[in-house]
C-alpha cells in the first residue's frame, strides 16, 4: 500500500506520466475484528462464520451507500495520511 501511494503521489504531482492512477477505496471492521483473539483466524465454527459474513454485508451495504458515486472517480480511502 506505501508504493501505490508514493505512485499515486507521484501521478497526481504531475512527476509520473503514462501511468493511470488507482482509486483505492476500503471498508473498516476494526471495531469488530480488534477484539477477537488470534485463535479467531483458525475458527471454523458456521455461527461465527456467519457473524462475520453478516458484519461484512451490512458494512458493505453502508459503505455503497456512502460512497457509490465515488467509485471510478475518486478515491474514498486516504493513502497519503495512512501510508506516508
Amino acid at each position: 500500500m506505501r508504493v501505490i501511494a508514493q505512485v499515486t503521489k507521484l501521478i497526481d504531482e504531475g512527476q509520473l506520466t503514462g501511468h493511470k492512477r488507482l482509486f483505492i477505496h476500503s471498508i473498516d471492521v476494526q471495531d469488530v475484528t480488534k477484539n477477537l483473539a488470534h485463535s479467531s483466524k483458525l475458527n471454523a465454527d458456521w455461527q461465527f462464520l456467519m457473524h462475520l459474513f453478516e458484519v461484512g454485508r451490512e458494512r458493505a451495504d453502508a459503505w455503497l451507500a456512502a460512497n457509490f458515486e465515488s467509485l471510478g472517480i475518486e478515491s474514498t480511502h486516504d493513502l497519503q495520511s495512512r501510508y506516508l
